[in-house]
């Protein structure tokens, strides 16, 4: 599944008014969710760096794929309106396919955006990259990081209805999970219980899952699931999210083997309304900042502090986290189709507190997409 090639003609068009700010001849498009973004090529080949997978989209004109001989007829079945593509077979990769395209873009003197800056990454060896520099000695390559954001931080209700499927996949499989625990199971053995849910739920594929089930485990909170054991009295809390159309979610939720301690519903309760208080806050026009230091002086005022992770939340699609970040550094104005996480939590030696949830910028405020309940559960201890 993917989108219709409206969808996608609608991304060029927006990226062709930002080029033309910049004044760019072209993007130069490498790394998996951007070339994601742009094209309905969906392939197991990101699996490896062997074979670098390459889209260039002209100011003006149609776009060229740049791919491994091995890719051409899943990449011509998925776009069949990408007309020009160009190949190689023996590996490793070299840049001789790159270089005609790019080339013919202005007689060598082009600008092209590239993979450069703010949270991006070039999928290509920097010594290729380099090489391709040296051929093309009239090109200017500039970072085009801030038109990528542009683009993707601002979903279309398409891409949003992909992440409500990934929320509501995580958010059921989260509850199935909660309810299938029992006394004794390890970390590891849970993890694989929620990946199962989210398989048989519909997901893509199962994302990431920090679970964490006792005391041994709570200060490593983004650890991969471990033999720890579950026991009574134990806080189980399980950081997690799926992917469905190549779009992420991300939440957390808590329960408790057993009844819970007054100290664990107090704290759980504190995050939760600090969670809720500030969801409340989310509309166009609140700068993400604004919402970090409404949410440190509630914590603060609370006597509490939060967790050392670097921010409140985050923007998520393409990737699990996006810009903008809600940290005190950045002051991006909230948008309407912007899609957030809002994540205050801390750690404490009986239990990790934090009820992350995903949700829309709307026109006058927020809509929440994840669905599974916020409260402390409590598992039962039967085997």
């Amino acid at each position: 599944m993917t989108f219709p090639i409206q969808e996608f003609k609608k991304r060029y068009e927006k990226a062709r008014e930002l080029m033309k700010r910049k004044n760019l001849d072209a993007l130069l498009i490498t790394e998996k969710s951007n070339y994601s973004y742009f094209t309905a090529h969906r392939t197991i080949g990101w699996t490896t760096k062997t074979r670098p997978i390459i889209l260039i989209l002209p100011l003006e004109g149609d776009p060229t794929l740049v791919i491994h001989s091995w890719e051409i007829g899943n990449a011509q079945s998925s776009c069949p309106w990408i007309k020009d593509i160009r190949t190689w077979t023996d590996l490793p990769f070299n840049i001789a396919p790159l270089l005609e395209p790019l080339r013919n873009l202005n007689l060598g003197k082009s600008k092209i955006g590239a993979e450069l800056g703010y949270e991006q990454r070039l999928n290509m060896p920097l010594d290729d990259f380099e090489k391709l520099r040296r051929e093309l000695p009239k090109t200017q390559f500039e970072d085009a990081s801030e038109i990528f954001w542009k683009l993707r931080m601002i979903k279309s209700e398409a891409e949003i209805k992909s992440i409500r499927k990934a929320c509501e996949i995580a958010s059921e499989a989260i509850e199935k999970t909660l309810e299938d625990v029992r006394k004794g199971m390890t970390e590891r053995e849970i993890g694989k219980m929620l990946y199962i849910h989210m398989m048989e739920l519909g997901a893509d594929r199962p994302g990431v899952a920090a679970i964490c089930a006792g005391p041994d485990s709570y200060e490593r909170e983004s650890q991969l699931p471990t033999e720890s054991i579950i026991s009574p009295g134990n806080e189980l809390f399980i950081d997690t999210g799926c992917v469905y159309n190549e779009y992420w979610s991300d939440m957390s939720r808590a329960a408790t083997l057993g009844k819970p301690s007054e100290k664990q519903k107090e704290m759980h309760n504190l995050f939760q309304e600090a969670t809720e208080k500030h969801i409340e806050m989310v509309r166009p026009g609140v700068k993400a900042s604004d919402i970090v230091k409404s949410c440190l002086d509630y914590v603060r005022r609370k006597g509490l502090k939060t967790w050392g992770v670097g921010r409140m939340g985050h923007g998520i699609g393409l990737d699990f986290t996006e810009p903008p970040s809600i940290t005190l550094n950045d002051t991006t104005s909230l948008e309407e189709g912007m899609v957030l996480t809002i994540e205050p939590g801390t750690i404490t030696p009986y239990g990790v507190f934090c009820t992350e949830d995903v949700i829309v910028v709307r026109k006058d405020g927020s809509e929440m997409l994840t669905t599974a309940p916020r409260e402390l559960q409590e598992i039962r201890q039967s085997v």
